[in-house]
């Protein structure tokens, strides 16, 4: 094989290559399409096939009409790419995909890389965009009742690669990550 062939991909716990850009792409309709695992060039470590540039390029460039956008109808949730530090006062660093973003109380931002924008907003910033004053102050309200924050921040990836911002808590304590689909 040439020397372009650095790519693998994960199927049945077992990992698939070494093999070319091109082959990758033929592969992965049948191993899971850009929700495969696959290591290549510029990841550290697996990541989803649909995360890593080059691959969603090659992938545009087969024809059909590109992935739609999400919109606040019928909202979900994209799978989290975290990584947990620490032992007594742990941070989480989260990986945002280009365009995702990320909503946490204001105050918790530990460190975020150059490409994330950062805004301060009042109301729910995951609600429907025009949901009005009254409902602003609404739901800003719930969250005064329960002890938190009147106002909240987000924080969206605005660059072209992955970008990380990180969270803390002031005090000391373990995070315990809980994946609310499989919670129910």
């Amino acid at each position: 094989m040439s020397g372009d062939a650095v790519w693998y991909y994960a199927q049945n716990g077992q990992s698939i290559g070494p093999m070319t850009l091109g082959q990758l792409i033929a592969a992965l309709p049948t191993v899971g399409g850009d929700r495969a695992m696959v290591y290549g060039p510029g990841t550290t470590n697996w990541v989803e096939a649909r995360t890593v540039g080059a691959i969603m390029q090659a992938m545009a460039g087969r024809g059909g009409p590109p992935v739609p956008p999400m919109t606040a109808v019928g909202r979900s949730a994209d799978v989290i790419d975290y990584e947990i530090f620490g032992e007594e006062m742990q941070f989480a660093e989260v990986t945002l995909d280009p365009g995702e973003m990320v909503i946490a109380e204001a105050g918790g931002m530990m460190y975020m890389t150059s490409g994330i924008k950062m805004e301060t907003v009042f109301g729910d910033p995951s609600a429907p965009q025009g949901q009005g004053f009254w409902n602003k102050v609404l739901t800003a309200g719930k969250r005064m009742v329960t002890g938190e924050s009147l106002f909240m921040t987000t924080f969206q990836n605005v660059a072209s690669g992955r970008e990380q911002v990180a969270f803390a808590s002031p005090y000391p304590g373990k995070i315990v990550p809980m994946h609310l689909d499989q919670l129910g």
